[in-house]
C-alpha cells in the first residue's frame, strides 16, 4: 500500500481539523483539484490506514469526511512523515530528480538504474526517462550525463563543476532549518528530506562536526549565521566523503594570501587535523583553500568591530556610502556608529565572496524588490563607490543585503521604554535582522534584548527574555514556545503578533504608495500586455491584500455598502448574462450606476474571456468608470444553481459580486475588505449556502 506526497498533504489538513467534519468541496477547493481526485485520494488513505490497523476515516452524509484520529495514529503519523520508509511513500518527479541528480554527483562510481528502481520503487522506463530530462541540467554545469550498458550510470566533467552542482541540488532540498533539524533530532522535515539527509549524512559523525564548529566561533570569536553553518557543514561531509573513495579535491583557481588571510589559513589547517585524526584520512594540502573561501566568505551574525590597519580603506569607503544615502533621504542616521559597524561587519566577508566569485542568494529578493524599491534602487547607486574600491561588479543578492542595513538605520527613531522583552533569531544574518528588528520596534512597544542564531537558542538565559521570535523552525522546541514569522512581516505575521505585543499609539508608514496605474505603466514600460483589463484586476486584488495602512480617500468599508438593499439571496438566473444583468440590477435600483454598465460588463467578457470570475465559484463583476458610474458601490448576489461563465477551474459560479467606482480610488477599503473575507473559505461557504440576508450580513460584520 502506497501514499504520496499529496496524500500526506490531505492526511495533515484533516488532522488539523482535530476530529471535525470535512466537506470534499471544502479539500477540492483547498488543493485545487477535483472532488474525484479528492475522493481516490481519500480512498488511498483509508487502505493504507486501515493496513496498518487504523480504522479512522469516517463518512456522514450532508457533512462530509472526517479523520478519528487517537495519539496512537497521530504518533505512528508523525513518525511516518519523517521516517525514510520505501515502498509506502511515492516520490513525486521533482522529489525523484533531485534525489537522482545528488546521488550521481556524489558517487564515484557507474550507478546501476536497479538502484534507483529499488530505492525510489520506479519503474525501469521511469529512470530512463527522468536521466532525459536530467541531461540539460548537467549540462547547465558543464557536466556530461553518460550511460553505459550493464555498467550504469555517471556524470563527467571537472571536479569543481561537481561541486558546484551538487551545492545547487542541496539547495534545493535542504534549507538551513532542515539541516539544523536533522543534527539536532536525526530526522529529516518530510520523506524525501529524510531520504537526502540519509544519503549525505549516513555514517557521519555529525555531533563532531558540529562541535568542531563551535569550537571554531570560540576560537575566532566570530559566530556563524545559521546559513553560513549548514553551508560549512555540507561542505565539511561531502569533503570527508570524497576523500574517503579517493576522488580528487578542487584546487581553487583564485590564489589565498597569506599574508592577508593568514589567520583563516591557520583556523582551516587545524580544523582540518581533527578530522583527519578523526577519521584517519589524509586532507590534501589544496582543501585548505576551500575551508578558507568558507571562513572568508561566511555571512556572520556576530563579531568584533573591525578597526584593523587592511580596513582602513573599505571605512572610508562605507562612510561615503552612509552619508550618500542621508542626502538621498535628508536625514541623519542617530546610530551613525552602529551603522558603520554593521556593514564593515557584513562588507568583510561579503567583498571575499564578490573577489573569489562565490554567490550568495538572498531568500528574501523577490519580496524585497517588490516592497522596498526604491531603497533597494538607491543602495544600488550608493554601492557604486564600493564596485570602485573592489574593481568588481556587486549582485544584486549581495547588494539586497546591504539594503537590508540602510533600512534598519532609515526605520529607527527615537525609542521609549518598551515594556516586553523580544529575543529575535534569525538564519541569515545580522541585515535581516536589523531591518526586521527596526519593523517589529516601529509597530509594537518591545525591547529586542538581543539577535541570535537558532543553534544557541536554548543556551540563552530564560529570565533575560519574555517572548521569542524566529524567522525560521528552531529545533528542538515546540512550535508554541516561540513565535515563527516572515521576515519582511506579512499580514499573518502582525495578526499573530497582535495576539502576544502590544502596538505603539502612533504608526510611522515609510513604504510609498502604489496604485494600479503607477504598477501597470511600469510594467507596460518592459513587456507586452496582452489583457490590460485582467492584469489591471489581478493587481487591483493584490494591493488591496497587502496594503495596511487604511487612508479616508479609499471609501468606506465594505459592510457600508452591502446593506441589505445591496445584497440578494438564492436568485434564479439561466445564463452568466443573466447573472449579470441581475447583479447590476441592484446597483441601477439603488441609484450608482446606468443600465449602459450591464452591457459594459457583458461586452468584456466576451471579448477577453472570462478574467473576472477570480475564485472557485466567485465571480467579481466591474468596468471602467465612464460607462455609466454615478457614485461608488458594491452589491452582493448568490445564485439558486451554479452558471458556467467559461474558466473551467473556477465554474460553476455561486457568488456574484459587483462594484462601481467613481474616481478608480475611493472602492479601495472596500475591495481589500472583500480580498480578506476570499482568504475566509468558510465565511465564503456561508455566504454561498445562505438562505436569508441577515446570514450573510452576519458573516460581513
Amino acid at each position: 500500500m502506497e501514499l504520496n506526497n499529496e496524500c500526506i498533504l490531505i492526511l495533515n489538513f484533516l488532522l488539523e481539523y482535530d476530529d471535525e467534519y470535512v466537506k470534499l468541496s471544502q479539500l477540492s477547493e483547498h488543493f485545487k483539484v477535483s472532488e474525484k481526485t479528492i475522493r481516490n485520494r481519500i480512498l488511498q488513505i483509508e487502505d493504507f490506514l486501515k493496513s496498518k490497523g487504523f480504522d479512522a476515516v469516517e463518512r456522514k452524509y450532508g457533512e462530509g469526511i472526517r479523520l478519528s484520529a487517537s495519539e496512537k495514529l497521530r504518533e505512528y503519523l508523525k513518525k511516518f512523515k519523517t521516517t525514510f520508509t520505501p515502498y509506502q511513500y511515492v516520490f513525486s518527479s521533482e522529489e525523484r530528480k533531485k534525489f537522482i541528480k545528488s546521488e550521481l554527483l556524489q558517487s564515484e562510481e557507474p550507478i546501476n538504474i536497479s538502484y534507483f528502481m529499488s530505492v525510489l520503487d520506479i519503474s525501469k522506463n521511469t529512470v530512463i526517462k527522468e536521466l532525459n530530462e536530467l541531461e540539460e541540467f548537467f549540462e547547465g554545469y558543464g557536466l556530461t550525463l553518460v550511460r553505459k550498458p550493464r555498467i550504469g550510470v555517471y556524470v563527467e566533467g571537472r571536479e569543481k563543476d561537481k561541486r558546484l552542482a551538487l551545492s545547487k541540488v542541496n539547495s534545493e532540498i535542504m534549507t538551513v532549518s532542515d539541516i539544523l533539524n536533522y543534527i539536532s533530532t536525526g530526522k529529516g522535515n518530510s520523506k524525501s528530506n529524510t531520504l537526502q539527509f540519509e544519503t549525505l549524512f549516513s555514517d557521519m559523525d555529525m555531533d563532531f562536526l558540529d562541535r568542531l564548529i563551535r569550537e571554531l566561533e570560540e576560537d575566532s570569536g566570530v559566530e556563524l549565521s545559521d546559513t553560513a553553518y549548514g553551508s560549512l557543514i555540507t561542505h565539511l561531509v561531502i569533503m570527508i566523503k570524497r576523500i574517503q573513495t579517493d576522488r580528487k579535491i578542487l584546487i581553487i583557481d583564485a590564489p589565498i594570501d597569506e599574508h592577508i588571510y593568514s589567520y583563516e589559513i591557520d583556523l582551516a589547517q587545524k580544523i582540518l587535523r581533527k578530522i583527519e585524526d578523526h577519521y584517519h584520512i589524509e586532507i590534501p594540502a589544496t582543501e585548505v583553500n576551500y575551508i578558507v573561501l568558507h571562513l572568508i566568505g561566511a555571512k556572520v551574525s556576530k563579531g568584533p568591530s573591525l578597526t584593523s590597519e587592511e580596513e582602513t580603506g573599505l571605512r572610508s569607503v562605507v562612510e561615503k556610502m552612509i552619508l550618500a544615502m542621508e542626502s538621498i533621504y535628508s536625514v541623519k542616521f542617530h546610530q551613525f556608529g552602529e551603522l558603520l559597524d554593521g556593514l564593515l561587519l557584513h562588507l568583510r566577508p561579503a567583498i571575499n565572496r564578490i573577489r573569489f566569485n562565490l554567490s550568495i542568494e538572498n531568500p528574501l529578493y523577490d519580496d524585497i524588490l517588490i516592497q522596498y524599491r526604491e531603497l533597494f534602487q538607491h543602495t544600488k547607486n550608493v554601492c557604486r563607490v564600493l564596485e570602485e574600491y573592489i574593481g568588481k561588479p556587486i549582485s544584486n543578492h549581495e547588494i539586497s543585503y546591504i539594503m537590508l542595513h540602510f533600512g534598519a538605520a532609515l526605520q529607527n527613531s527615537t525609542e521609549e521604554v518598551q515594556p516586553n522583552r523580544v529575543l529575535l533569531v534569525c538564519g541569515t544574518g545580522i541585515g535581516t535582522a536589523n531591518m526586521l528588528k527596526s519593523q517589529l520596534k516601529e509597530v509594537y512597544q518591545i525591547q529586542v534584548v538581543d539577535t541570535i542564531t537558532a543553534r544557541i537558542v536554548k543556551k540563552y538565559p530564560r529570565s533575560h527574555y519574555d517572548l521569542i521570535i524566529s524567522t525560521i523552525p528552531i529545533p528542538g522546541m515546540e512550535t508554541n514556545e516561540y513565535i515563527t514569522i516572515n521576515p519582511l512581516l506579512m499580514r499573518g505575521d502582525f495578526e499573530k503578533l497582535d495576539r502576544r505585543l502590544q502596538k505603539r499609539k502612533t504608526l510611522i508608514h515609510q513604504k510609498q504608495d502604489l496604485s494600479v496605474d503607477s504598477l501597470m505603466e511600469i510594467i507596460q514600460k518592459y513587456a507586452e500586455v496582452h489583457n490590460k483589463d485582467q492584469l489591471s484586476l489581478e493587481l487591483m486584488m493584490i494591493l488591496a491584500d497587502k496594503i495596511k495602512s487604511k487612508n479616508h480617500t479609499e471609501g468606506l468599508d465594505l459592510r457600508e455598502y452591502l446593506k441589505e438593499s445591496n445584497i440578494r439571496v438564492s436568485v434564479p438566473v439561466r445564463t452568466w448574462e443573466e447573472a449579470v444583468d441581475e447583479g447590476c440590477r441592484i446597483l441601477e435600483n439603488q441609484g450608482s450606476v446606468l443600465k449602459t454598465y450591464s452591457e459594459s460588463i457583458k461586452e468584456k467578457l466576451r471579448t477577453l474571456g472570462p478574467y473576472m470570475v477570480i475564485a472557485p465559484g466567485i465571480v467579481l463583476l466591474h468596468t471602467d468608470i465612464d460607462q455609466g458610474v454615478i457614485k461608488t458601490d458594491y452589491s452582493l448576489m448568490t445564485l439558486r444553481q451554479g452558471i458556467r461563465f467559461g474558466k473551467q477551474e473556477y465554474d460553476p459560479v455561486r457568488l456574484v459580486i459587483t462594484f462601481a467606482t467613481s474616481d478608480g480610488v475611493n472602492h479601495l477599503q472596500a475591495l481589500r475588505d472583500l480580498s480578506l473575507l476570499l482568504s475566509e473559505p468558510e465565511k465564503i461557504r456561508t455566504i454561498m449556502n445562505a438562505n436569508h440576508k441577515k446570514e450573510i450580513m452576519k458573516e460581513l460584520d
